[in-house]
């Protein structure tokens, strides 16, 4: 017997007995079958579950962890493919989403679920037209599939693609009245106006008569231009359900496209008595009193709305309206003041301040105004075009070119612009540049008729490019030949051409159109004169002097050598 130590533990070693022969025993390997087998599966169902109640109590980062650890143990499950790959675009992680779908194939290799899958987590990445593409390449759609392309199609504009898939759609689900309206709307907008009424008629065919199709019909008539039919229709959606609110906002609309004031506010009054959208239909109704000039209705509306809203920019706009229009300018100013304190962007009010003193001939107050939007706003045409306007009426044309072409020079395709230099510089006597600046609106509007009036008259009046003047003038009597100023204008190209019955017969013309312009009868006058019909002349030039002509001087000058010609006769 042996005695060992091992770290101050004594073991007692017990040899072999010599000279005696060893038993050697066989080794009993343990077979495979007997080990017990990791269950994958169990632990990839402990893992989801773990997953499951991490999700729920919002961790989401230890949840998306537990599935990913559970799709290991299970990699061959769709279920938890589609459990982590949710979680995946949940958190925003769309390239790992795109991946565990792909597994390294191309879109055309992936089956149907998974291309529905993948088009979804590319509407959730915002690439629209690869969603699209993606579902578009499914073959035998279903019918959920042609829908949820058809609406991608819509949301991207394509609309000529979606409605054949909505039909598609709707051909399979019929009972869905308002996708059927839908489809009806996107016919409308298409401009499938026959395809559209034989929709609507199937579709009666099979819900029968309701305020819905019959107002449908109605959008139908209107982009049809037949108004008639579409209030025939409207009333009949009506008949049906007396507060149908599309239809009664519809039929509003036609009223206020006819400038039919009252017939729309009565459509509005009852809007507003049955609906309530933040005093929507309020407004509406206040600004239809004021465009029907019933102010008073209007001021006490507008004033209850500014209860709830002091800081409503368009209300103190509208009331600054209503005041200025009873002739209260003070207070009108007041309001638009306010509006611009509150929000300064809106052009027509600044233009409305400056209206309030211009109606008094205050120009300096006007062009105060005008100063200040410049100053705020010194890049908006808007601004510079109000300063040139009241330039013009200071008679101030140096100022006035100098504002129009700040304009241009920020918008050089503003044609109103080009056309006001021109009649500036006109004014200033500048009448090279005034031509170059009239040209340059033609070259915009080729028949615009006041500039080729303007030009041609400029020309008439210097008895220069006289043919090209009546050219002119003549393309401008095409487009509103009843025009009193441009007749008077062709009268005066054919004065200066001798020809004087000719000009007679159309001052004659235009003096039916305008019979308070001075300058008309100065232009009578002169050609009676030519004409030796002088005691007409005469009466010509009083009345042109009756109507305060500028020319006063010298019309009297041309009545008293008028009246020696008639004594000497």
């Amino acid at each position: 017997m042996v005695r060992t130590a091992v770290c101050g533990v004594v073991f007692v070693v017990v040899p072999l007995l010599q000279n005696c022969t060893v038993n050697r025993f066989r080794v009993r390997r343990p077979e495979i079958d007997n080990v017990p087998v990791v269950n994958s599966r169990a632990k990839a169902e402990e893992a989801y579950i773990r997953a499951r109640d991490y999700e729920r109590r919002g961790l989401l980062k230890i949840a998306e962890r537990e599935y990913e650890n559970a799709l290991q143990y299970d990699p061959e499950s769709r279920v938890l493919k589609r459990e982590l790959i949710r979680i995946y675009v949940a958190s925003g992680k769309f390239t790992q989403a795109l991946l565990l779908v792909k597994n390294g194939r191309k879109n055309e290799d992936l089956d149907r679920e998974e291309k529905r899958i993948i088009s979804t987590i590319y509407l959730k990445m915002n690439e629209i037209e690869k969603a699209a593409w993606v579902l578009e390449s499914i073959k035998d759609k279903t019918a959920e599939e042609a829908y949820s392309l058809a609406w991608i199609y819509e949301s991207i504009g394509k609309r000529e693609k979606a409605l054949p898939l909505y039909l598609r759609y709707f051909s399979e689900n019929p009972d869905e009245q308002q996708l059927g309206f839908k489809i009806a709307r996107l016919m409308l907008q298409l401009g499938k106006g026959a395809m559209v009424d034989s929709f609507l008629v199937a579709l009666q065919e099979h819900e029968g008569k309701s305020a819905d199709l019959y107002n449908m019909r109605a959008m139908v008539a209107i982009t049809a231009g037949d108004t008639a039919a579409g209030l025939s229709c409207y009333d009949s959606a009506l008949s049906i359900d007396s507060l149908h609110e599309e239809t009664i906002r519809g039929k509003a609309q036609i009223y206020i496209e006819r400038n039919d004031y009252p017939s729309a506010i009565e459509c509005y009054r009852r809007l507003v008595a049955y609906y309530s959208y933040g005093d929507i239909y309020n407004r509406t109704l206040a600004l239809l009193y004021f465009h029907n000039r019933q102010y008073a209705e209007a001021e006490e509306m507008i004033q209850q709305l500014l209860m709830n809203a002091m800081d409503d920019a368009e209300l103190h706009y509208y009331l600054g309206l209503v005041y200025a229009a009873t002739d209260r300018k003070e207070l009108a100013g007041i309001e638009f003041e306010k509006s611009l304190a509150i929000k300064g962007e809106n052009d027509e009010v600044w233009r409305e301040l400056c209206s309030l003193y211009l109606k008094d001939q205050r120009y300096d107050k006007a062009y105060t105004v005008a100063l200040r939007f410049v100053e705020k706003f010194p890049e908006r045409p808007a601004a510079w075009r109000l300063k040139g306007y009241v330039a013009t009426l200071q008679k101030n044309f140096i100022d006035a070119v100098k504002a129009y072409r700040k304009v241009i020079s920020i918008d050089s395709t503003d044609a109103y612009s080009w056309f006001e230099l021109g009649s500036s510089l006109e004014r200033g006597k500048k009448i090279d540049s005034a031509v170059i600046a009239f040209k340059k609106v033609l070259a915009f509007r080729p028949d615009d008729p006041a500039t080729l009036n303007y030009l041609g008259y400029m020309w008439a009046e210097r008895g220069e490019h006289l043919d090209t003047a009546e050219a002119y003038l003549n393309r401008a009597l095409a487009k509103e030949p009843r025009n009193g100023a441009f007749l008077d204008s062709y009268a005066w190209v054919l004065y200066q051409k001798k020809q004087y019955d000719s000009a007679l017969i159309y001052l004659e013309m235009a003096i039916g159109q305008i019979d308070d312009d001075p300058v008309i009868f100065s232009h009578l006058g002169d050609i009676f004169t030519k004409l030796g019909r002088l005691h007409e002349a005469v009466d010509a030039f009083e009345k042109s002097i009756e109507l305060q002509s500028e020319e006063e001087d010298a019309l009297r000058r041309k009545i008293i050598d008028l009246e020696i010609l008639l004594k000497n006769e």
